[in-house]
C-alpha cells in the first residue's frame, strides 16, 4: 500500500494550481506532468480567503487539499480494498495533525465510501469540540486520483446543517475529471471563455 506523504496541509509543489472563474462559478484546476485532475462549482460567491487552499464560497469555508503518496503512481489501478486502505491511512494522518498540531478536541470519526457519478469517494466528518470561529464540524470528500490523494472539506458552523454541507461535496465530487498528461490552463480558461 503506498504510504501518505503530507506537507502539513500545504499543495504538494508536483502539481501546479489554477482557478478558473466562469460566469456561473469556477474550475478548481490541479495538474502536473504526468495527469491532471479538476472540479466545477457553481455559484455566484467565490471568494480566496488569502490563504491558500481555503476559500468562502455562499457562506461556506472550502478547502482543498492535495496529498501524493510516497509511492507515485501505480503501475494499475488499485482495487476498491486498496483504494480504501490508502484513503483511511490518508484520514488517519490528517486526524493526528488536527488533533496535535492545531489542537483540535475531535471526540469520534465517521466515515463511509460512495460512488459518486462515476468515481469511488471517502465521505467522513466530525465533531469539533474546541473550535474557534463557532465551528462545531467539518465535512470532508476524499478520492485517489492518480498518485494523488485530492480531499475536499467544509467547516459546519452551528447555524449550518451536516446534511446540507454534505450534499454540497457531493455535487462538487460529481463534476470531477481526471486526465492523463498535463492541463494547458491558458488554453482551457479559453474554452471556458468561449462557452
Amino acid at each position: 500500500m503506498p504510504a501518505i506523504s503530507q506537507k502539513e496541509g500545504d499543495l504538494d509543489q508536483d502539481y501546479q494550481f489554477a482557478l478558473l472563474g466562469t460566469e456561473k462559478g469556477a474550475y478548481w484546476v490541479y495538474s502536473c506532468e504526468s495527469n491532471s485532475f479538476y472540479f466545477n462549482i457553481i455559484s455566484d460567491s467565490i471568494f480566496s480567503t488569502g490563504a491558500e487552499s481555503y476559500f468562502l464560497i455562499n457562506n461556506k469555508i472550502f478547502q482543498t487539499t492535495v496529498v501524493k503518496t510516497e509511492e507515485g503512481m501505480p503501475e494499475k489501478m488499485p482495487s476498491i480494498e486498496e483504494t480504501e486502505e490508502i484513503l483511511l491511512d490518508y484520514m488517519t494522518h490528517e486526524l493526528k495533525y488536527l488533533k496535535n498540531k492545531q489542537k483540535l478536541d475531535i471526540p469520534g470519526v465517521e466515515y463511509k465510501f460512495v460512488e459518486i457519478g462515476r468515481f469511488y469517494f471517502m465521505e467522513w466528518w466530525y465533531d469539533i469540540n474546541n473550535s474557534e470561529n463557532d465551528i462545531s464540524s467539518r465535512t470532508n470528500l476524499s478520492i485517489l486520483c492518480f498518485e494523488a490523494i485530492l480531499n475536499l472539506n467544509v467547516s459546519i458552523r452551528k447555524n449550518q446543517s451536516l446534511d446540507t454541507e454534505k450534499k454540497f461535496l457531493r455535487e462538487v465530487g460529481e463534476t470531477l475529471v481526471k486526465v492523463l498528461g498535463p492541463m494547458d490552463f491558458d488554453k482551457m480558461a479559453e474554452g471556458l471563455q468561449e462557452k
